[in-house]
């Protein structure tokens, strides 16, 4: 609206049009500018840090279940901070798949990280609620941990994580 306002106020002083055209838009590129450019430390960062935080509150709640602790209350307390870690990591991811392509990118293979991270949580839920009922993990529960937390530390690599990330989950339930 203001460049078309530019545009038709010539007026008596057609010079000072194209001053204020200049203006305007070096003020629309400047906007621009600075509304695609990154928060100092904010290049995947804040991704990759909640993505972090929701394996370390996986491990916790994956480590509980495993040990068979008769402690309820602790158990569903640690599923509900998995599940936090987990929603707030997947909140960082959409807001950076939705920015700039160049800053986006930082970001890259962390969706699938947090999938994967989602359904070792689901699965160790099924767990704890199977060991409420019969005392023990069945083969098949243990076989199906074992292979989320394989394609856990996979997804991770390739994302970038790192190791130190996706290993700390225990290989045997």
């Amino acid at each position: 609206m203001s460049l078309r306002r530019s545009f038709g106020s010539t007026g008596p002083y057609p010079g000072a049009s194209w001053s204020r055209i200049g203006e305007t838009l070096l003020a629309r590129g400047i906007v621009l500018l600075v509304r695609h450019l990154p928060a100092p430390g904010q290049r995947g960062g804040t991704v990759r840090a909640r993505l972090v935080r929701a394996v370390d509150a996986a491990h916790a709640y994956h480590a509980h279940v495993r040990t068979r602790e008769d402690d309820r209350a602790g158990r569903w307390a640690l599923r509900r901070e998995a599940y936090r870690a987990l929603a707030e990591a997947r909140a960082a991811i959409d807001l950076a798949a939705a920015e700039h392509p160049a800053l986006a990118r930082h970001a890259e293979g962390t969706d699938k990280v947090a999938a994967t991270l989602e359904r070792l949580v689901h699965t160790t839920t099924a767990c704890a609620v199977h060991l409420d009922d019969t005392g023990r993990l069945t083969p098949r529960h243990r076989a199906r941990l074992a292979e989320l937390l394989d394609e856990l530390v996979e997804r991770g690599a390739h994302a970038g994580l790192g190791t130190e990330a996706t290993t700390r989950l225990p290989l045997a339930v």
